[in-house]
């Protein structure tokens, strides 16, 4: 047996309530589980401390009064229950159901807002002349180092046109 089947049978054993073949088992265990013993050992010391304190008498009706203040009790406001509002929100379970509606807000703004396909349609309407001067500079980029790294092959068409003006 391993520890995790062991101490939850110290007390039984400590009892000496457990079957002969558990117990036979946990003594094998004991002798080579140093952590167990100690735990046996400071379970043994638990049991004589409580054993030999001394006992103390309370009135008969003592029960009685105990569960009527108990009942009497109010439990406190909790001071920042809009906190706690919070936190149960982002909750482990809760995260997944969050992360879904996110993606289908996400989702419906993309498929419904309105696309720029013509000049002149929307705000992002691009200048005709803009567009092709990007497409030959990027075609330039790309036949003067085309294995290369189009942000380094930028950066030295950059320098270049600086270095001629």
């Amino acid at each position: 047996m391993k520890c995790p089947n062991i101490k939850p049978l110290l007390s039984e054993y400590i009892d000496n309530t457990l079957s002969a073949h558990v117990t036979w088992e946990v003594d094998k265990h004991l002798a080579d589980c140093n952590p167990c013993t100690r735990m046996l050992n400071e379970m043994r010391q638990t049991v004589s401390l409580l054993s030999a304190a001394p006992r103390l008498d309370v009135p008969p009706d003592f029960m009685a009064k105990l569960q009527s203040r108990i009942a009497a009790v109010e439990p406190a406001p909790p001071r920042r229950a809009w906190l706690s509002g919070i936190a149960e929100m982002f909750r482990p379970r809760v995260l997944p159901a969050w992360g879904a509606a996110v993606a289908a807000c996400g989702l419906a703004v993309i498929v419904l807002l309105p696309k720029a396909s013509e000049p002149g349609q929307g705000a992002a309407a691009l200048d005709p002349a803009m567009v092709q001067a990007a497409r030959s500079h990027n075609v330039e980029l790309a036949t003067s180092n085309p294995l290369g790294d189009p942000a380094a092959a930028a950066l030295v068409a950059t320098e270049q046109e600086n270095e001629a003006q």
